[in-house]
């Protein structure tokens, strides 16, 4: 549930100055393709690793930060061209 306003904030910074940073600086779109590039990677490591096999997709979004599975499932797939779901299978197949 991190907000820019909370960012900014923890970086002694202003939202605009945060903001300009994230656009012009970094290259994201917004401050959510931002969270996603580093939420993604996390949520593809869990759901590639044995030890969280049992551990819902809804458990796994949740603890990376996504307030509900939706908004979760619409950025993986975009990203990876697959659902959470899929990839997992895809990735613990034996």
């Amino acid at each position: 549930g991190l907000t820019i306003k909370q960012l900014a904030e923890e970086l002694n910074t202003s939202e605009h100055a945060l903001r300009a940073t994230i656009n012009q600086q970094l290259g994201y779109r917004n401050f959510s393709a931002f969270l996603n590039a580093y939420r993604l990677p996390a949520a593809q490591l869990r759901l590639a690793a044995p030890e969280f096999a049992n551990t819902p997709v809804l458990t796994i979004a949740l603890d990376l930060g996504y307030a509900s599975i939706g908004p979760f499932n619409r950025a993986f797939k975009a990203q990876l061209g697959m659902t959470p779901t899929e990839y997992r299978r895809s990735q613990l197949k034996t």
